[in-house]
């Protein structure tokens, strides 16, 4: 972002074009370091959201010796929903290109914990 010619850096990772509209993708902490590529956390967790069966989600990155980081997912269905990680690992699979897949696993949680501001806390997520 800027202001009376300044930059200040926000955190925020993103793009402008040509007409000098601003598009944000993600946060620079939440993009997961796959092998050259950066891949946004928010588009799985949206993909994952089209899901009938998923009532909350997020997605974090495990490291991975040879590739850096492996997006993993957790997510919570919706009361009565069944679905298995198969399933929902292959609809990540099926809606995304193929660098953006589950390598790091997907795990189901019957909480997502949140913050004050009502995000969801990704460091308390995967000990819950």
């Amino acid at each position: 972002m800027f202001s009376v010619n300044k930059w200040h850096c926000t955190g925020d990772y993103g793009y402008y074009e040509k007409d000098g509209e601003i598009f944000l993708i993600d946060k620079v902490k939440d993009l997961i370091k796959y092998r050259v590529f950066h891949l946004s956390s928010a588009k799985i967790e949206n993909t994952l959201l089209q899901h009938s069966a998923v009532s909350e989600v997020t997605v974090r990155s495990v490291p991975h010796i040879i590739n850096g980081q492996h997006p993993v997912a957790y997510v919570k269905k919706k009361h009565g929903a069944k679905v298995t990680e198969e399933e929902l690992i292959e609809f990540v699979a099926q809606n995304l290109p193929e660098i953006y897949q589950l390598r790091g696993g997907l795990y189901f949680k019957k909480y997502i914990p949140h913050l004050p501001n009502g995000k969801v806390d990704r460091m308390l997520v995967t000990g819950i």
